[in-house]
């Protein structure tokens, strides 16, 4: 089983970013590929739920390089959603909206927070 995935939602407007405890190296720019695929399929704008629940530890290279090489400013990205945090999550939070001169980045400290985030947005669009 890969150690991080990335799947649309049931039902929301999101695609989810599961990141377990314990990351291979090897599974972070295929996790990326895909989430690169799904914005591209998306047919509007879409969210994105970083899971950080299992407090993963980063490949740091590969996690910035996945998310640069063009899903954090892809033209169906609308916010990362990241729930749990560490603080290399946030180092590498900063650090994409440094280079990319986006904030697009909100932090939940539950999933059930975030996805009535989601749902919130979704009563709202419509």
């Amino acid at each position: 089983m890969s150690t991080v995935t990335a799947a649309m939602m049931a039902g929301l407007p999101a695609a989810i970013l599961w990141w377990s405890a314990n990351v291979k190296r090897e599974d972070v720019i295929p996790a990326f590929k895909t989430l690169y695929t799904l914005l591209d399929d998306a047919p509007q704008s879409i969210c994105i739920l970083v899971d950080l629940r299992e407090r993963p530890n980063f490949p740091l290279t590969d996690t910035l390089r996945g998310a640069l090489d063009g899903v954090f400013q892809h033209h169906n990205l609308d916010k990362w959603l990241v729930v749990g945090s560490t603080s290399l999550a946030q180092t590498i939070g900063r650090t994409l909206s440094a280079i990319t001169r986006r904030s697009n980045i909100l932090w939940f400290k539950t999933y059930d927070e975030a996805i009535a985030y989601l749902k919130q947005g979704e009563t709202q669009d419509a």
